[in-house]
């Protein structure tokens, strides 16, 4: 773990957070320079933010994660049939939008994203809560960035990369909250002062303007990412596992990602884990949040 990093992790402020999640979340993370958000699906109740600076105060290109918007975006437009097997290059089967989603398919979700457009991809960006403060209780968040469509985005590389979004792990939260809990996207609190021993009440910021259908749609490519993909490091950590991962190589480092829920069907957590470092990927990640709802599993 870098000085750096495991000073950022001393400095954060755990009044009101749950001492029990921390300390998995910390275990978890072991010796990689990283950030965890843990959150309750149904109400937005922050149980730890761990490296606060990079989960709340820092925007990072959401790489793969930006499938997710792009999935629920190209069900509500019709641009698409999610569940048409569709032929994509290099690969030898055809693709539906859950083996898509579980594979992470790039070639796909650039198609998807140019039939969508730049301009609705960053309309649904917005709908579902980026470049915009989640309101959460910690001091200075970052509102991220969503680009305007008139900025020349290659609608492909928006929709497959998230190219020239930038987001924090908190709003990745907030986002997989909403795809899990029905589609209510939450202000996420951590309880302080009078209020730490009592349930938390939900703070609504809106509802998505997304279907059940797409939510479901959505949910079960999830499932899939751990069941058979490229989040297959979680799978068994928790039942019925949902999340997505990312991955990003810069000049300097490699950023891994996953966020998650579970149960799929019932959601309780939301895990969500940014790592950067040589190596870091979001299959690698998945592992460490496995790690961190094994830990939790009374909890489920």
């Amino acid at each position: 773990l870098s000085n750096e990093v495991a000073r950022l992790i001393a400095a954060d402020v755990t009044e009101g957070e749950d001492a029990e999640v921390r300390r998995a979340a910390v275990a978890a993370l072991g010796d990689r320079a990283g950030a965890v958000v843990v959150m309750d699906a149904r109400t937005g109740r922050i149980y730890t933010v761990v490296n606060q600076e990079w989960a709340l105060r820092r925007g990072w290109q959401p790489a793969s994660m930006m499938k997710l918007v792009t999935a629920l975006a190209g069900i509500e437009s019709k641009s698409f049939d999610p569940s048409a097997k569709t032929r994509v290059a290099g690969r030898q089967s055809r693709l539906d939008l859950v083996d898509a989603l579980a594979i992470s398919d790039n070639d796909y979700f650039k198609t998807l994203g140019e039939r969508v457009g730049a301009e609705k991809l960053v309309t649904y960006a917005r709908g579902v809560g980026l470049g915009e403060p989640t309101g959460v209780n910690y001091e200075s968040e970052s509102a991220g960035r969503v680009p305007e469509a008139a900025e020349g985005q290659s609608a492909g590389r928006l929709g497959a990369f998230g190219e020239g979004v930038e987001v924090t792990p908190i709003q990745l939260a907030t986002l997989v909250a909403a795809i899990a809990n029905g589609g209510t996207l939450l202000t996420p609190q951590v309880p302080r002062g009078r209020q730490s021993d009592v349930e938390v009440a939900p703070l609504v910021r809106r509802r998505l303007e997304v279907s059940r259908d797409a939510l479901a749609r959505v949910v079960a490519g999830m499932t899939a990412v751990v069941e058979r993909g490229t989040g297959a490091g979680a799978k068994g950590a928790a039942p019925r596992l949902a999340g997505k991962t990312g991955s990003l190589a810069t000049k300097d480092a490699s950023l891994g990602m996953f966020a998650s829920f579970a149960p799929a069907d019932d959601p309780r957590l939301v895990v969500v884990v940014l790592t950067r470092g040589r190596g870091e990927s979001g299959p690698a990640v998945a592992a460490v949040a496995g790690a961190i709802y094994k830990s939790l599993g009374n909890r489920m």
